[in-house]
């Protein structure tokens, strides 16, 4: 349906002595949009200008948008919304951007956007460790360093082989490998040979005090291509 107030301003604009009031009226209280009222008004009533005119501002009411897709001397017709980005010219996602929620949540944000490659100075934060817990299988676990900042692995019940880390470490990435003893422990440890001791701190050889976590921190080193231990502590909770 048509603004009424349009319809209004159509009928005080054309009067009923250009087109009368059998013409006009019922149309005004009926639900045809504008645009179809003034289509129909006789010509000997309204002059062809003053008629593309009053249609134009008919397709405004109507909220419509007026052109012509095909080119020529073409009468101009409604436009779908599809049909306007192509004559302008505009491609979503290209030239125009499409609503986003996430494009929202940025806007609201009140600091710096921190940036995948650049170079900024964080304050205020917490970083969380990602924990994993990799299932133990004939005795076996095989962290994952890309998905973990600590690997925490159910009671142990046997010896325990950690196969090598699978992953893309970074130099100096760190990695926690927390092992729990059932009521027993003291359980033999086998390491891959990418998992290496120092002379200041060699890999433990058994899994520690029973029911508690015995923690081994590993540091990667670019130089070497191994995991380092950097420290292990027993009898943790």
């Amino acid at each position: 349906m048509a603004n009424l107030a349009f319809k209004d301003f159509l009928a005080g604009l054309t009067g009923a002595s250009l087109l009368g009031d059998t013409d006009v009226i019922p149309a005004l209280q009926g639900g045809a949009t504008v645009g179809a009222l003034v289509s129909n008004i006789p010509l000997n009533k309204l002059d062809s200008t003053t008629k593309l005119a009053i249609t134009k501002l008919a397709a405004i009411a109507d909220q419509r948008i007026l052109g012509n897709v095909s080119g020529g001397s073409a009468s101009a017709s409604a436009l779908t919304a599809a049909q306007v980005r192509t004559m302008l010219a505009l491609v979503i996602g290209t030239n125009v951007q499409a609503w986003s929620a996430v494009l929202d949540a940025a806007a609201a944000l009140s600091g710096a956007v921190v940036g995948t490659t650049d170079t900024q100075t964080l304050t205020n934060k917490r970083k969380t460790a990602r924990v994993t817990s990799p299932s133990i299988v004939s005795n076996a676990i095989t962290p994952n360093g890309d998905t973990s900042d600590i690997v925490k692995t159910a009671a142990i019940a046997a010896g325990l082989t950690i196969n090598a880390i699978s992953g893309t470490p970074t130099d100096g990435q760190i990695l926690q490998i927390w092992l729990l003893n059932d009521s027993t422990g003291g359980y033999a440890l086998t390491w891959d040979t990418t998992i290496v001791g120092s002379v200041t701190q060699p890999l433990p050889t058994t899994s520690g005090t029973a029911s508690t976590f015995q923690h081994v921190v590993l540091q990667w080193s670019a130089t070497g291509s191994k995991w380092v231990c950097q420290s292990v502590v027993d009898g943790c909770v």
